[in-house]
């Protein structure tokens, strides 16, 4: 699987993909710009992200913003819900309940506060019928 891990901090890019690197091949950006780019480009070559880790508190547009145009492409390959990427929003930001609403209303797969535990993660992976690659 194809995975794509956006966040503007380093630390977490890098703890993210030491978990992640066991799931899939990892990209990953600090922008939701280049995120944007990443998918279209994965897009046009035909291998999409299965998953996308997207931060919401990113420079230049939002990972709100990056997901709902995320989600537009999708939509113009055609691809169906089991061909789109299972997004997880990330965020510190301590309001969830309008997070919430907001993400579902763009179609984010699911939600995870920072700082967050890699089993954690792993846990919420599972849950969503990811498992590790051999």
């Amino acid at each position: 699987m194809n995975i794509l891990i956006v966040d503007d901090e380093d630390s977490i890019r890098v703890l993210l993909e030491q978990v992640l690197y066991e799931f899939g091949d990892c990209d990953s950006c600090a922008t939701g710009e280049e995120a944007v780019k990443s998918v279209y480009l994965a897009l046009a070559r035909n291998k999409p992200y299965g998953l996308i880790t997207l931060d919401i508190g990113l420079p230049g547009i939002s990972g709100l913003e990056a997901l709902k145009q995320i989600r537009h492409m999708e939509k113009e390959k055609n691809l169906d819900e089991s061909q789109a990427a299972k997004i997880i929003i990330l965020s510190a930001i301590n309001d969830r309940e309008t997070i919430v609403k907001d993400w579902e209303d763009y179609g984010g797969t699911c939600y995870m506060n920072k700082p967050f535990k890699r089993s954690e993660l792993v846990e919420k992976l599972h849950s969503l019928g990811l498992e590790e690659e051999e």
